[in-house]
């Protein structure tokens, strides 16, 4: 008897043994928080008429967003494979007539397919590009369209679009922002009624720093000494491109010089400019051989009263404008050309825009060498 008693506990710790190494798989329940080896039969017993499975994105799929009568069946649902993603937005389906119907319902309109790709009973899908807006019916052109770079951005204040091509922002910007553009001689003016650029906004919170800087005096003083090749600097020479500065006779130099750039920024303006006039073109002739001054412009400075008379006006009129092109040309990456039709912006008011339109004449002839 003590030996099938002895055996009887044997047998008994045997199976206990057998039964801790298996290891049991449990669940979280996400309502309760309690762990349970059957999360279904957990949810049925526990959860079936509560509160919050009454809530219908308590039983729905991210996946698909298909809503469910009961967690269980969303549970089920969830299980299964997504296969059929949705080339719109980001949902997927576990059927291809569930994805067909959502295109059909939730990206498509009206109208006649231009692929066979893109057609579905008898409507058209539409694709647009996230970064410039456009909206294209055809999927082949719209995935070549956002592959290409789109470097040219809206300079618009809460506007955060970007186009592939110059001509393509220029035309958003007379489009959606009202601007006007008008030509002289080779040059592009921006006429604008909503106000200056947030580019314009940041260079002017800059302005008084970027003058003082080693690397905006030494642009400066090489357009001075005519290395930069700046045709503001070769115009200063020309008497009539220098002192025609009203009537409609004003020189080309006077109407590029953007003589409103600062707008209301007047106190930040006089700074500026006597820093300049100071600092960089009287410092520059009064040391004219050790930086190479231009012999023209020296030519036409010479005497105490003529540096006073000219220092003004060739800051004006050639350093400010060439300073902060430089600006946007190193501070925003912009070719020449774009830098300088940046610095054209006019804020014009909606209502005085018809009386500039003038503004458009004919750019007289200059780089003469008359020094009188």
């Amino acid at each position: 008897v003590e030996g099938n008693v002895h055996k009887s506990k044997k047998e008994k710790a045997g199976e206990l043994s057998n039964i801790k190494k298996k290891k049991v798989v449990t669940q979280r329940c996400h309502l309760c928080s309690r762990q349970t080896e059957d999360i279904i039969s957990h949810l049925s017993f526990y959860h079936s008429n509560s509160k919050q499975m009454k809530d219908r994105n308590q039983n729905k799929c991210e996946k698909c967003e298909s809503v469910f009568e009961n967690m269980i069946k969303c549970l089920k649902h969830k299980e299964l494979l997504h296969n059929f993603k949705c080339q719109s937005c980001t949902l997927s389906f576990t059927q291809k007539k569930e994805l067909e119907n959502h295109e059909r319902t939730t990206h498509a309109r009206a109208g006649t397919s231009t692929s066979s790709t893109d057609k579905l009973a008898g409507y058209t899908f539409s694709y647009t590009c996230s970064d410039c807006h456009l909206l294209m019916d055809n999927r082949d052109i719209y995935d070549s369209h956002v592959a290409k770079i789109h470097k040219f951005l809206c300079t618009q204040h809460e506007c955060s679009r970007k186009f592939i091509s110059e001509q393509n922002l220029d035309s958003h910007l007379k489009n959606d922002h009202r601007i006007k553009f008008m030509q002289i001689d080779t040059h592009q003016v921006k006429m604008m009624p909503e106000g200056k650029s947030k580019l314009y906004q940041q260079l002017i919170n800059t302005a008084e720093n970027w003058v003082k800087s080693k690397e905006a005096v030494r642009q400066m003083r090489r357009v001075m000494t005519g290395e930069s090749n700046s045709w503001r600097h070769k115009a200063f020479f020309d008497k009539k491109e220098r002192e025609n500065v009203s009537g409609a006779s004003v020189s080309k130099l006077h109407r590029l010089s953007n003589s409103s750039f600062f707008e209301e920024h007047e106190s930040k303006e006089k700074l500026i400019i006597a820093h300049i006039q100071e600092n960089v073109f009287e410092t520059g002739l009064a040391n004219a051989d050790q930086y190479s001054i231009d012999r023209k412009l020296i030519a036409l400075c010479k005497g105490q009263q003529a540096v006073k008379d000219r220092s003004f006006l060739y800051t004006s009129l050639v350093l400010i404008p060439e300073t902060f092109i430089h600006y946007y040309e190193t501070r925003n990456g912009m070719s020449r050309e774009q830098a300088e039709n940046q610095f054209l912006e006019f804020h014009i008011p909606k209502e005085d825009m018809n009386l500039h339109q003038s503004f458009n004449t004919t750019s007289t002839s200059f780089y003469s060498d008359d020094s009188g």
